[in-house]
């Protein structure tokens, strides 16, 4: 019996062999072919571990906005990758996951992109950058704004100062939790017609969110699994 979600994510961790230059600034970045080879070899085998069945190209569909859609009731997938980093969720219901690396962020960026609760959650801007854990912070609510409109299948065509969470606590995840999911609380101002689930998972040096479209009484049951061998 499958679970209600699992994630499933691959971070590429090849660094730069230049003498002394182990930074993570140096790690070669995935180029968009091998993106594009890595997400298709890890949703075959998410989807033979989740639904115990071959992942079948010529049953993808694309909705009117463009997500992609598995012809097969009750199976739905979504895929989401950066330069160094790739994550698949694979659900019984509708779901949305992004997944974002740490880069510098630019304290208009918030401003163009948060409400106030957000901003407030993120902390006192001064400058021209946030710091690093505002940029954590900033990345944890990102990545839950995107993978919402992705769940829908809107896209950009909605608004992120109309897809507002609230975290718990003012909580932030830096990787260093054992296997703890950070849910998030939905304050979208026009949602999409059904209940949903929005969470972040710990996984050190991103940021990683998904949104199911669940309107059950109880919270999902959500694995996730960092993929090595691809």
């Amino acid at each position: 019996m499958t679970k209600d979600c699992k994630v499933y994510y691959y971070i590429h961790d090849f660094v730069s062999r230049q003498e002394g230059d182990i930074s993570q600034n140096s790690r070669e970045k995935l180029s968009s072919q091998e993106q594009k080879d890595i997400s298709g070899k890890i949703l075959e085998y998410a989807f033979f571990d989740f639904f115990g069945e071959k992942f079948l190209w010529d049953k993808v569909l694309r909705e009117e906005g463009g997500k992609p859609v598995y012809a097969v009731e009750g199976h739905f997938f979504n895929i989401s990758h950066c330069s160094h980093g790739i994550a698949a969720a694979l659900s019984k219901v509708p779901v949305g996951v992004d997944i974002e690396g740490s880069r510098r962020v630019k304290t208009l960026t918030v401003k163009k992109s948060m409400d106030d609760e957000e901003k407030a959650y993120i902390g006192p801007m001064e400058g021209e950058w946030l710091k690093e854990e505002q940029m954590r912070r900033f990345f944890h609510l990102w990545t839950l704004k995107e993978s919402y409109v992705k769940m829908t299948g809107q896209g950009i065509r909605m608004p992120l100062t109309q897809i507002c969470f609230s975290l718990k606590d003012g909580q932030v995840l830096d990787g260093t939790e054992d296997r703890r999911i950070l849910y998030a609380k939905n304050r979208v101002l026009k949602p999409w017609g059904r209940e949903s689930v929005s969470c972040v998972f710990p996984v050190p040096g991103f940021s990683l969110a998904i949104t199911l479209g669940w309107d059950g009484d109880k919270k999902p049951e959500i694995l996730f699994d960092k993929v090595i061998n691809v």
